[in-house]
């Protein structure tokens, strides 16, 4: 597994139950991310903590493309 972070630059709904995340690149092993691979993610702040840790896992995000921008596009599911 291989720690890296990227900031998020737009997120779309597409419908109640998911949303798509436009990802500004920040590490160069991201443009190597291959079909099939998923990304673990945990949400950190300005300083890099964690914004929080329940739930301990890191979350799992889809990735779906990258787009013109060198941005990374992942689909996750929308919060209640």
């Amino acid at each position: 597994m291989r720690l890296t972070q990227a900031k998020i630059e737009r997120i779309r709904r597409i419908n109640p139950q998911v949303i798509h995340l436009e990802l500004g690149m920040i590490d160069e092993s991201l443009y190597r991310i291959k079909p099939g691979q998923t990304l673990l993610a945990r949400l950190v702040d300005a300083s890099g903590e964690p914004l929080a840790w329940d739930p301990y896992l890191r979350e799992q995000w889809w990735p779906l493309g990258m787009t013109g921008q060198n941005t990374l596009i992942v689909e996750h599911p929308a919060d209640p």
